[in-house]
């Protein structure tokens, strides 16, 4: 089998080959085994690990670019509450999705994202005496979740930062806090999640 010179230009620009293609490369280069480049090529442990780190590299650059990192606090009813009356500003939500909690734990933490919004939209009229009293009613939700095995969690970001340099008209939140229900074997410290602010309660 010949080779035209448009054939090695695609070999050497490591473009896809056919079996074919390869043996008749290494009958040109009198290399016994004219199999030798449909074989599996052996990777030293150096050469190895020197991959492995240049694609760890790349995966954490990639989420690095992507997401944030919080940190996350299991809370009761009282606390979420706190944290809102604490929050100077406008102060948003970000729920967690439910679809892969079972319905007993999906419908108290429905009910606690029901509270919260509506503590979100009396937090500037209502007591703090009346918000306490709602967080008490989350606490209840939350302590039914507990029984169920799993744990309410929450993580607060400040967009003060962030929010500099954007268009006076653009309507943007002082703060985000993301609710969400974890098992309770879950030993988690931190919250990712994505730079891009996606669905919030406004």
């Amino acid at each position: 089998m010949g080779l035209t010179v448009r054939t090695i230009q695609r070999v050497e620009a490591a473009e896809p080959s056919s079996n074919d293609t390869r043996r008749a490369i290494a009958r040109a280069m009198d290399i016994e085994d004219l199999d030798v480049f449909n074989k599996p090529w052996p990777f030293t442990d150096e050469e190895r690990q020197r991959e492995y780190e240049q694609e760890a590299a790349r995966q954490r650059e990639e989420f690095d670019k992507n997401h944030v990192l919080l940190d996350a606090q299991k809370v009761d009813g009282r606390g979420l509450v706190i944290i809102l009356l604490d929050q100077p500003g406008f102060l948003a939500m970000c729920p967690a999705p439910m679809d892969e909690l079972p319905a007993p734990v999906q419908d108290e933490y429905a009910r606690i994202i029901d509270y919260f919004r509506d503590c979100l939209d009396i937090a500037d009229v209502a007591s703090h005496q009346d918000m306490l009293s709602y967080g008490d009613e989350m606490t209840i939700s939350i302590k039914n979740i507990e029984e169920q095995g799993y744990l309410l969690l929450a993580a607060t970001r400040n967009l003060a930062a962030e929010n500099k340099g954007r268009p006076a008209k653009t309507i943007m939140p002082d703060a985000v806090i993301y609710i969400v229900v974890t098992k309770k074997e879950d030993t988690i410290k931190k919250m990712a999640v994505p730079r891009d602010l996606g669905r919030m309660t406004l």
